[in-house]
């Protein structure tokens, strides 16, 4: 009897033990595998990480287990190859909002409890190119702040200082043609400036983003309701000047980005227009041989500054699936945690995200930081996102912006003036043919009488 007893002890002990060791753990097998793609690949180890936190604190108070994946360069194949099949993830940054909207696909922020009160927490005007129908769908994760990359070696070389003896960036395109000038010694094959003139995307960053320092708009008027390409005849004349001064680097014509890139990485470029994620070119991919800064795109005049034009990466969308399985409360939790600004502020110290909101950049302090990272950060304030959702044109046989650029500008065989003026009514002309194509639409729609919100001096 004292045996059994000893027996019937242990198990009972055991059992004890057992439960013990389980009380206050949450049963994982219980939890809800959630996917999230993304086409973020250079910041995957850093959000990976942030994940496994999440997963190991919030989540398990929300029953779910999170699964970063990030699908690169084939991520709009995948997505849409998975809608096909129903294997969709709860989250997603590739696809149209759109069209995913129309064919109730994705949910709106707005919908969701807390929706408007977490827009509003965001900058103005920084999700509109997510917004369909009055319905916003994204919201800004990593964004690309654009400004001008110059060599702070040359500028000493020079004598293009400050009291102090410190590099001094041009505040003015006139400044910026004259320092190049200045700085151009074709005898030591040193020039003042580099444009990659290959890239299909030249025109929209070395010309209309330039543009957009001096004036309210991109391309389209959002005031006026019309394409207003005359705003960009300063910068035409900026380039015109320059190639006349012989301060641009021969060649351009046939230069991609990458080339361009590498010509500056060797010091003997001063300057090149260029963007955030230049920041791991430089430092990683063609190390600088020069003391380098970053400056705010020159404008046409002192004083007289509008803000830039960034694009964003990263942005989830919440697909119907995650709500269906998980309730909006959950699943719109961990679409904020995800968008968050702790999350934003240790992506942003990691040198992997810049984030959009200005009280983020200047709360965190970075030890380490790469080289132009700071800087770049430091545009934030200057910078906007310029709206997607301006009326389509519709133009057949037509020249593109990049195309009628180099074609017809670059080579000589029209002017500033005849340029401009072909583009905007090329523009227009195709803009009015769209409105005739799709009479449910109305130019009152594109419309904002008071567009100065973006002037900032």
């Amino acid at each position: 009897m004292n045996f059994r007893k000893a027996i019937n002890v242990t198990i009972c002990t055991s059992m004890l033990l057992a439960l013990a060791a389980g009380c206050g753990e949450k049963d994982e097998s219980n939890l809800k595998t959630v996917q999230i793609w993304s086409g973020n690949s250079h910041s995957k180890v850093a959000v990976s990480k942030l994940v496994e936190g999440f997963n190991e604190t919030r989540g398990k108070e929300l029953g779910v287990k999170v699964e970063y994946v990030v699908k690169g360069g084939e991520s709009e194949q995948a997505i849409e190859l998975a809608y096909e099949t129903g294997d969709e993830p709860e989250y997603c940054s590739s696809g149209s909002v759109q069209q995913l909207s129309e064919q109730g696909r994705i949910v709106a922020i707005n919908d969701l409890p807390g929706g408007e009160e977490f827009l509003a927490s965001f900058p103005k005007g920084s999700y509109d190119n997510f917004t369909y129908d009055g319905k916003t769908y994204k919201v800004p994760y990593g964004i690309t702040p654009v400004g001008l990359v110059y060599n702070k070696d040359m500028f000493k070389k020079y004598g293009i200082v400050d009291e102090n003896g410190e590099a001094k960036p041009p505040e003015t395109l006139a400044e910026m043609r004259e320092y190049a000038k200045k700085m151009t010694n074709e005898a030591q094959q040193e020039y003042g400036f580099i444009i990659p003139l290959k890239t299909d995307w030249v025109y929209g960053v070395e010309v209309a983003n330039i543009a957009a320092a001096s004036s309210n708009h991109l391309t389209y008027d959002w005031a006026a309701g019309k394409y207003d390409f005359t705003t960009h005849k300063p910068v035409y004349e900026f380039y015109q000047g320059m190639k006349d001064d012989g301060s641009i680097f021969p060649g351009v014509i046939n230069m991609d980005n990458d080339a361009a890139r590498a010509q500056f990485a060797m010091g003997k470029i001063a300057m090149k227009f260029g963007a955030s994620y230049d920041v791991g070119v430089y430092n990683e991919q063609f190390p600088a041989s020069c003391d380098w800064g970053v400056a705010p795109v020159p404008t046409v005049k002192k004083g007289e500054r509008y803000r830039v034009p960034y694009s964003s990466t990263g942005c989830l969308m919440i697909n119907k699936k995650a709500v269906d399985r998980l309730g909006e409360e959950t699943a719109f939790e961990i679409f904020k945690w995800f968008h968050g600004d702790e999350v934003m502020a240790e992506l942003y110290k990691e040198g992997m995200e810049i984030p959009c909101k200005p009280e983020i950049v200047n709360s965190v302090s970075i030890e380490d930081a790469k080289k132009g990272w700071v800087d770049f950060a430091g545009l934030v304030g200057m910078s906007y996102n310029d709206s997607w959702n301006v009326p389509k044109v519709v133009r057949s046989g037509e020249l593109s912006e990049t195309k009628y650029f180099l074609n017809e500008f670059w080579s000589g065989n029209k002017t500033a003036d005849e340029a401009v003026e072909y583009l905007t009514k090329s523009f227009n002309d195709g803009m009015q043919r769209w409105f005739e194509q799709n009479p449910d639409k109305k130019i009152e729609d594109y419309i904002i009488p008071d567009n100065n919100n973006i002037r900032i001096e």
